[in-house]
């Protein structure tokens, strides 16, 4: 009678690891950039029961202070031959990085855009060049992970006032199982030591 117990409570362990491996993770990531409202929504949805949802309120300030502190430690810094054999090690692990970018499906991609500058000639520049940046992320995208959709990304102009707003709307899914086995490939290529 115990041994059957224990088989059932071990056949129930292996169906949960085995559904636990073959669950699919989705995440839905919103940003809201305007003038007024700064605001990233992140919502992760695990074995379709369980939601998890946070609001980060993007402050300009704090921002701009994280990027002038990293930027004072990297300049007392000098480059030592430590950094540059992980320079090395980072470089060989980019195949195992592809792959496991590779297991990510992009479900969906908006991106839009509005800029406008002081001149407008300046703001057609700019307009140009963020076309260019945004052609290039989507087609790396689309190149690198395993993607179901076609990108839609725009920006519009703005010829009458000095504004920045940007709305990107993104859909990642993923299976446990495979990013978990992605993972473990490059754990042990770095304990193996990089080589």
């Amino acid at each position: 009678m115990v041994l059957i117990i224990v088989a059932c409570l071990l056949g129930l362990i292996l169906l949960f690891v085995l559904s636990l491996l073959l669950s699919q993770i989705r995440i839905e990531i919103n940003l809201n950039y305007t003038n007024n409202y700064k605001n990233l929504f992140v919502k992760v949805k695990f074995l379709r029961l369980m939601t998890f949802k946070k609001n980060f309120t993007l402050e300009e300030e704090a921002i701009l202070q994280s990027f002038e502190e990293q930027k004072t430690t990297t300049e007392s810094k000098s480059i030592d031959f430590k950094q540059m054999k992980s320079l090395d090690t980072l470089k060989d692990l980019v195949p195992y990085i592809k792959a496991l970018l590779q297991s990510i499906h992009v479900d969906k991609l908006n991106w839009h855009s509005m800029i406008g500058l002081t001149s407008a000639d300046q703001t057609a520049v700019v307009t140009g060049w963020l076309y260019s940046v945004k052609s290039l992320i989507s087609t790396s995208v689309t190149q690198v992970m395993n993607n179901q959709t076609i990108p839609v990304y725009s920006i519009q102009p703005n010829y009458q006032q000095a504004t920045y707003q940007t709305e990107l709307e993104c859909i990642l899914s993923f299976k446990f199982g495979q990013i978990m086995r992605e993972l473990l490939g490059i754990l042990r290529y770095l304990r193996k030591g990089g080589s």
